[in-house]
Order: C-alpha cells, then structure tokens, then sequence
C-alpha cells in the first residue's frame, strides 16, 4: 500500500552458504598423526529463510517512525559430531537449526537541516543467546 510518505511491506528473503573446502575436504592430523578434525563429503548448505513485516510512515515534514516485526529460520547448520564407533575424529555435520524473531521501532526527527536526531530499539530472542536444536 502506497500514499505519500507511508510505505507498508512484507518481504521475505532466502540466504543459503554453500560448504566450502575446508567443510568438504579438512584433515588436521595432531602428533603423531591422529586425524582430530575431518570434513564431510556429506555437509549439506546452510540456508535462512527470513520473514519480516514493517511499517514507515511520515508524520508532518520533519518526522517518521517505523515498526517491523520478523521471524528467521535457520536449518542445516554446521556443527561438529564424533564418530560413534572411535569419537575421534570429529567432522562436520548439519545437526543444528534455530530461529530468531522480535520486533523493531524506530522514530527519527529533523531538527534542522543540519540535524537528524534518530533512536530505535530492537528486542530480539532466539539464537545465538536461545535455544538452538540439535536435529
């Protein structure tokens, strides 16, 4: 919805980190040649899709504010697991997932041409300070 000096959206974004070499390919032996750390030939994508909902509005010429909400979901992340049999060495694995939401409010006001006066705040919960889910 369009008027003159309000915006109203709701997008949503997919953000995907592709395995690199090291979480394909890493061996790093430790003296006298134990293998620590190893890559997976098995290491998926990281992928987010994020969701957001928001409102801009101005009010009179010199102020405006906005309010958004979103929600992110995080799956396939990298952790390191052990092999069952052994425990060393330890690999890359995609046993973790989480998600992220909250809110965010922001008002700016223009004092004068020369200064713009803005504050926001943005509670937020879930990872990294939450829960995140072994899959």
């Amino acid at each position: 919805m369009w008027r003159r000096g309000t915006c109203f959206g709701r997008p949503f974004s997919r953000a995907v980190r592709t395995p690199s070499r090291i979480d394909h390919d890493l061996s790093e032996p430790a003296p006298p040649n134990l293998v620590v750390l190893k890559g997976s030939s098995d290491f998926e994508s990281e992928t987010l899709i994020a969701y957001e909902l928001g409102y801009r509005g101005k009010f009179g010429p010199r102020a405006a504010a906005s309010v958004s909400a979103f929600y992110n979901d995080y799956d396939h992340l990298r952790s390191t697991s052990f092999t069952p049999a052994t425990v060393v060495p330890f690999y890359f694995a995609n046993n973790l997932e989480g998600d992220t939401y909250g809110f965010e409010l922001s008002a700016n006001y223009q004092v004068t041409d020369w200064w713009r006066p803005a504050r926001g705040i943005r509670p937020a919960e879930g990872m990294p300070a939450g829960e995140v889910r072994s899959v």
